[in-house]
């Protein structure tokens, strides 16, 4: 769906929330959620559908039956099926072959197409972060069906995140609070905002970082744009994404996870990894790094070091390949964990205490560093990826890609200058006069000079 008509959309629908009462309006934000998804693709609604009740009586089964450890497995690779079938099946087994099975549709420029469905691997993983939480006790199982579904499908972060935990997310939705009138303009300010970051920097970038994939003579600029430009991109995009999300979700008296922290102003990796994808790094930190921490160091006789470095590898290949199927996306996920394992034996952090240009040259080598291993995430092959590298080590000539150069560094130079303030500086409050200008401001530079051919969010992809 063009992000343009989704908000108008949405805000069609929450200006008649409120006059609503309270179990209309689960009605109609469960509607609504089922609706947005069946508009993208009508035939996966069962999927979403299948995950959600597969989640839902699993709750309830392993709730009743909780010492039986074989049941809540049973649950949890039933969830993970559609997943594997959809995400690794046709890579690493062959033909994709199962008549009338639903498949994505949507197109990503440069960066093709793929056969998962919208959201899956979002949804799926809330769904067993529900699963592992009833199993743990952290959470009592479900025996609303109607509230279950609502939770899994609330549509503004049902296709790419923030993914959320039952606990937290389902109380909000099911309270369906009043949205404070006092919210609703900051509320619109972020969701233009990620707006902004979509339409006038990311698509316009990826269009260069296309040309520069196609380029029949790589020269350096391209292996720029290849590096650091997608790395750029895919932040516009998916933190735009995120912030639609959460402005939209605002809008409704919902509470999202901030999923990106100003993540280009981390002095290292692994802050950097702490302000990206926020809520995706602590879902795997509480169910796959510390369980998996805690195996390691049983099994390396209580070897710290060691326990460490074989849980950060094994979590981040396992990262790697939630990305994708193939090997680079594996390179990807074990040069982060090897990186971050290296600046942990560095010693103690204490970021407070540096000067300002170390924190500088931290952030300029982080940037350097994410830049050149998201290539690894863009690059359709090795040999390709191994071209840009050289391209840029020799400094070979070559044409550089076409891009409306003022629109996008006037775009990136504003981006940085919102992160900049939101890392170093308060919160600015402010008055509801200078919000709404700045909406209007928003609105006119998204529709003048947001990339007109839109594109599907990245993160659609994976």
């Amino acid at each position: 769906m063009d992000p343009h008509l989704q908000i108008a959309i949405t805000l069609c629908l929450a200006a008649i929330y409120p006059l609503l009462h309270i179990h209309l309006r689960r009605i109609v934000l469960l509607t609504a959620s089922y609706a947005f998804y069946a508009f993208i693709n009508f035939a996966f609604l069962p999927i979403l559908a299948g995950v959600s009740v597969s989640a839902f009586l699993g709750g309830i089964a392993v709730e009743r039956w909780r010492k039986s450890n074989i049941l809540t497995t049973v649950f949890i690779v039933l969830l993970l099926t559609p997943l594997v079938l959809y995400k690794y099946w046709e890579t690493w087994f062959g033909s994709f072959v199962l008549p009338g099975i639903p498949v994505s549709s949507l197109q990503f420029g440069g960066y093709g197409s793929v056969l998962i469905p919208v959201g899956l691997s979002f949804y799926t993983f809330q769904a067993l972060g529900y699963l592992i939480d009833v199993h743990r006790k952290t959470v009592s199982a479900e025996h609303n069906i109607l509230r279950f579904l609502l939770y899994m499908a609330f549509f503004p972060q049902l296709l790419a995140g923030p993914i959320e935990r039952y606990k937290s997310l389902s109380r909000q939705l099911w309270s369906a609070p009043t949205p404070e009138f006092e919210k609703i303009g900051p509320a619109v300010l972020i969701l233009l905002y990620g707006l902004f970051l979509k339409t006038v920097i990311g698509d316009r970038i990826g269009v260069a970082v296309d040309e520069a994939y196609l380029a029949s003579t790589v020269g350096w600029r391209d292996a720029v744009t290849a590096t650091a430009g997608f790395t750029i991109q895919i932040f516009a995009d998916f933190a735009g994404y995120s912030l639609i999300a959460v402005g939209t979700a605002q809008l409704f008296g919902i509470d999202l996870t901030n999923n990106f922290k100003q993540p280009f102003f981390s002095h290292n990796l692994v802050e950097f990894w702490q302000r990206w994808h926020i809520s995706l790094t602590r879902w795997i930190g509480d169910y796959l790094y510390r369980p998996l921490g805690r195996l390691m160091w049983r099994m390396s006789d209580g070897h710290r070091m060691i326990a460490e470095s074989l849980t950060s590898i094994v979590v981040w290949v396992v990262m790697g390949l939630w990305h994708g199927p193939t090997l680079p996306f594996v390179i990807f996920g074990a040069l982060q964990a090897i990186a971050m394992q290296a600046i942990r034996l560095l010693g103690p952090d204490r970021p407070a205490m540096m000067p300002p240009w170390r924190l500088g040259l931290g952030m300029l080598a982080t940037f350097l560093f994410i830049s050149v291993t998201f290539g690894l995430i863009r690059t359709p092959d090795l040999v390709t990826y191994a071209g840009m590298l050289s391209a840029f080590m020799t400094l070979a000539p070559g044409k550089a890609p076409a891009v409306e150069p003022t629109i996008l560094i006037i775009g990136i130079i504003i981006m940085f200058i919102v992160e900049f303030i939101f890392r170093f500086r308060p919160p600015p409050r402010l008055p509801p006069s200078y919000t709404f200008a700045l909406i209007g401001l928003l609105f006119i530079i998204t529709v003048l000079f947001g990339y007109d051919q839109s594109r599907s969010f990245v993160y659609f992809r994976f």
